[in-house]
C-alpha cells in the first residue's frame, strides 16, 4: 500500500509496475490501455488512487470483469496483485460487476468497449464482425461503400452550396 502514495503524471500508470511484475510481457500493453481508457472515460484522477469512492471502485469492478473473463489464464490473485488486492475482493468485484454494474447502461459501455479493445488485440478482429460469413461481410462491405459514395455526394453538394 505503501507504493500508492507515489505521485504519477496519471493514475493508470500507477499499475504499470504491478502488471509488469505479474502478466506475460505480450499482454503488458493490451492490459495498460484497458485501465487508461477505463480511467479516462470516467475522469478517474490521482485522488480517486487507494480510496472506496464509488465511481472508482465501480470502474474497477468492471475491468477486473473483463480481465477475468478475456485471460482466463489469470489467477485470481494475479489479476488481484494488479490493483493491489487479495483473491477475495476481485470475487467481489466480479460479482457486484454481473448483479449491479452490468444492469447500467455506462457500465455495459465500458464492458462491450474493453471487450472489443482486447477481441482486436488478441485475435486482430473486430467484434463486431466475428462469427460473420464471408456473403455477409461481403454484402456488407458492398453497402457501406455504397453509403460512402451517397455520403461523398452529399458532402460535395453541401460544399458547393456553401462555397456559392
Amino acid at each position: 500500500m505503501k507504493e500508492r502514495k507515489q505521485k504519477f503524471k496519471f493514475p493508470w500508470m500507477y499499475y504499470d509496475n504491478a502488471i509488469e511484475k505479474n502478466i506475460d510481457k505480450n499482454k503488458h500493453s493490451t492490459i495498460k490501455s484497458l485501465f487508461r481508457t477505463a480511467y479516462k472515460d470516467f475522469s478517474i484522477t490521482n485522488k480517486h488512487l487507494g480510496t472506496r469512492r464509488r465511481e472508482f471502485i465501480e470502474v474497477n469492478a468492471t475491468l477486473a470483469f473483463v480481465i477475468r473473463e478475456q485471460y482466463r489464464s489469470l489467477s485470481l490473485q494475479s489479476i488481484g496483485n494488479l490493483f493491489g488486492k487479495n483473491h477475495a475482493t476481485i470475487i467481489h468485484y466480479i460479482e457486484v460487476y454481473e448483479n449491479i454494474l452490468c444492469g447500467l447502461a455506462q457500465y455495459r459501455k465500458l464492458h462491450e468497449k474493453l471487450t472489443a479493445m482486447v477481441m482486436l488485440d488478441m485475435y486482430g478482429i473486430d467484434q463486431q464482425i466475428s462469427g460473420k460469413s464471408k456473403a455477409w461481410l461481403k454484402s456488407e462491405c458492398l453497402r457501406l461503400s455504397g453509403e460512402n459514395k451517397e455520403l461523398k455526394t452529399a458532402i460535395e453538394n453541401i460544399r458547393t452550396y456553401i462555397n456559392a
